[in-house]
This record gives C-alpha cells, sequence and structure tokens, in this order.
C-alpha cells in the first residue's frame, strides 16, 4: 500500500510529501491548486513515460517517490505461495506417472 508520496521540483511543486492514509485518500481543491500534478506524479510512480518539461523552472531534475508498505502484501503473498506449492507438489506427483504414448499413424 502507498502511505506516502514525495514529490520534488515536479511542475509547479517545489516539494511536498503527502500522507496517505489506509482505505480511501480524496484530493480536492480549486482549480489550479495541483490535483492534476499529483495525480500525474502518481502516474509516473506507476511506470509512465517522463517528459523533461515537467521538471519545474530553475530545477535541474525531478524526483517523484513512494513509500510503500508491504507488510500486508508479504503475509498474503507468504500464504498463497503456501497454499500453491502444496497443489503443485500434488500436480505433479500426479503428472510424474508414465503415460502412454500417443498413437500415431
Amino acid at each position: 500500500m502507498l502511505t506516502e508520496l514525495r514529490i520534488r521540483n515536479f511542475a509547479i511543486i517545489e516539494s511536498l510529501s503527502l500522507p496517505l492514509a489506509r482505505g480511501f485518500n480524496v484530493l480536492s481543491g480549486e482549480t489550479g491548486a495541483g490535483k492534476s500534478i499529483i495525480v500525474g506524479a502518481l502516474g509516473l510512480l506507476l511506470g509512465e513515460r517522463a517528459n523533461i518539461d515537467l521538471i519545474r523552472t530553475g530545477a535541474e531534475r525531478a524526483t517523484v517517490e513512494g513509500v510503500f508498505d508491504i507488510a500486508e502484501r508479504l503475509r498474503r503473498f507468504s500464504t498463497s505461495r503456501a497454499s500453491r506449492s502444496m497443489s503443485r507438489s500434488s500436480f505433479s506427483s500426479a503428472r510424474s506417472r508414465p503415460r502412454a504414448a500417443p498413437a500415431r499413424g
């Protein structure tokens, strides 16, 4: 889960640290407040291509960072991996029996 978004020298944002709560988060504000810029920064964090025009005027580089809490995800991954490996072992033991060669004709 994304817990914090950090943006530096991106578009009109000089420096921003945006903590995000668990669950539903809302960005609201007046026109021109920078909501779309924050959404654009999230896009970069997710792998969208960067454009040099997004570097803040006067800065040499822009930075977008995400802080993720992966503890819950690791617990779920560990659980699903254990059940997957159990089903794989039973599947592979079933497949390890010799099979008849397909008939050619």
